[in-house]
């Protein structure tokens, strides 16, 4: 109840919900009572039982106002399912791409970003959020997945957006001229004998 009433205190009611609509109580409910339990009438939880809401229009009302309050924590637990084997995994009904934009309006910190721009399905969509918001980390790993499809042209434009981070770019660069799989447990080339592009690891390449 103490942190409640700090809530309150920090954000302070504007206008009573009476005669609102549904969403507008869902959102308050979310807003000051999201840790309520589900038998408490003004819990989030309840309302969504009660009125049958859809787990998108939950989910969508949910996350604008755990973000508005920049409460990362619940925004994670929000997204994160799990199985009757007990394996979680992040789901998002609205698509992750809208995450990640209501995360960015109220100024969500770069690694809650990048977080979310990963689990963008669309390879062009993932890479045009991350060039937007600054998630350079998510651009360069776009760049190593167009190099290991070859896909040169999406390379070519992801790299303009991370110009500044030229030693880790030069990696995804350097890529389409060794056909020599990178080593993932210890960082190395495999060495092969008689391969296009062998002689520039001669030179420390």
């Amino acid at each position: 109840m103490a942190g409640q009433s700090e809530l309150f205190r920090k954000y302070p009611r504007k206008a009573s919900i009476l005669n609102m609509p549904l969403v507008t109580t869902l959102f308050y409910s979310c807003f000051y009572h999201y840790t309520e339990a589900e038998g408490m009438f003004s819990s989030p939880a309840n309302l969504k039982k009660t009125f049958k809401i859809p787990d998108k229009q939950y989910v969508l009302t949910a996350l604008a106002a755990r973000a508005k309050l920049r409460a990362w924590g619940d925004v994670d637990a929000l997204l994160t399912t799990k199985n009757w084997l007990g394996y979680t995994k992040k789901k998002a009904p609205i698509g992750f791409h809208r995450v990640v934009e209501i995360l960015q309006r109220n100024n969500a910190p770069v690694q809650v970003l990048q977080e979310y721009v990963r689990l963008v399905e669309d390879v062009e969509t993932r890479l045009n959020l991350a060039t937007k918001y600054k998630c350079h980390d998510v651009v360069i790993e776009v760049d190593c997945c167009c190099v290991k499809r070859w896909d040169v042209g999406l390379l070519f434009l992801s790299s303009f957006s991370v110009l500044c981070y030229v030693p880790l770019l030069s990696y995804a660069w350097w890529g389409l001229f060794i056909p020599a799989a990178w080593d993932d447990k210890n960082g190395k080339i495999p060495s092969r004998s008689h391969e296009p592009g062998e002689w520039l690891l001669e030179f420390g390449v």
